[in-house]
């Protein structure tokens, strides 16, 4: 699903099926949403429109926005977060709406990929900017006087899925 997403044309490059990859994950989503009807219609007995509010639906959008998507522990912090700025906000009557929509842009502004997303860019060593590009400078390294060291390529083969497109 992470191929999918990240490179639809390199995923079906290996093989992958983006419809049918699609479509398990509209399933499974499904299936977990109808799960959980399930059981919350048992434990209220009573489902209604009044039961979903607006402000709630955003809140729920807002857990994976703050946190951040790619990580486990990204909407459990986001959870964290939203379920005590309501209680933070409560003093604000209506304008907590207003707060929490300018949260909300300022986490797409600021930090895009959540809080867990910021604080791995914060945490991470600097890499060295040199290091790519030595490693990838590969006309420099056949224009230049290279004495005792080679490049050799045998039985080279590209396929994509079950097709070959190149080797013997």
């Amino acid at each position: 699903m992470r191929a999918v997403r990240d490179s639809e044309i390199a995923s079906v490059s290996i093989g992958l099926n983006p419809i049918m990859i699609r479509n398990a994950a509209f399933g499974i989503s499904a299936a977990t949403a109808g799960v959980a009807g399930g059981v919350f219609a048992s434990a209220t007995n009573f489902i209604s429109p009044d039961s979903f509010p607006f402000f709630q639906s955003i809140l729920f959008l807002l857990v994976v926005m703050v946190g951040g998507i790619d990580t486990v522990f990204g909407p459990l912090i986001g959870a964290v977060i939203v379920v005590l700025l309501p209680e933070a906000l409560s003093t604000l009557g209506q304008y907590r709406l207003l707060f929490v929509g300018v949260l909300m842009l300022a986490v797409l502004r600021i930090a895009p990929t959540g809080f867990i997303g910021l604080f791995g860019r914060l945490w991470s060593k600097p890499r060295a900017k040199d290091a790519p590009l030595m490693r990838r400078d590969v006309h420099g390294f056949l224009t230049s006087d290279n004495v005792g060291r080679h490049l050799s390529v045998r039985d080279l083969t590209l396929s994509f899925g079950g097709v070959q497109a190149a080797g013997s």
